[in-house]
């Protein structure tokens, strides 16, 4: 009978693997149907240890791109509760998780139902009526037809 310790670790194998899985497939089937820019790939939100969103995104590009990484947090009712972004730099033709940090707490933090997230090059504003929404437990949803 396997230990604890040894079913716990393969829980945590399994369920990183299968986190990786829709980055896994996209290296190895690339299609025409990539964008031309930096891209949302998946988004998960977790309040503990801290508030935040991991955010991967994909560069096809064969250069590196410095990017704004936007989060939007919404409550059961659609509404917003907080935005934040983050400015970084992907590096060419590879997959990158980018934290996005939330300084929320209390009724706020329990009221988290949804976010949004979007790329914009760097300075721009964001446009969150085409953004991927996500759910609150780590949700994934299928590739950004629109690249930066």
């Amino acid at each position: 009978m396997p230990t604890r310790r040894r079913v716990l670790t393969g829980v945590g194998v399994t369920a990183a693997l299968a986190g990786c899985a829709e980055n896994i497939d996209a290296e190895l089937n690339p299609n025409d149907e990539t964008p031309d820019g930096v891209f949302v790939v998946n988004s998960t939100f977790e309040v503990a240890p801290l508030t935040r969103a991991s955010v991967t995104v994909r560069n096809p590009l064969d250069t590196e791109k410095r990017v704004d990484v936007w989060v939007r947090l919404y409550d059961t009712t659609e509404s917003e509760i907080a935005t934040e972004s983050v400015s970084f730099n992907v590096p060419s033709d590879s997959t990158s998780i980018v934290p996005v940090a939330f300084d929320i707490t209390g009724t706020q933090l329990s009221s988290v139902a949804s976010h949004a997230t979007t790329v914009t090059d760097v300075g721009e504003e964001p446009d969150f009526s085409s953004a991927q929404q996500f759910g609150n437990a780590s949700a994934s949803n299928e590739e950004s037809d629109e690249g930066i």
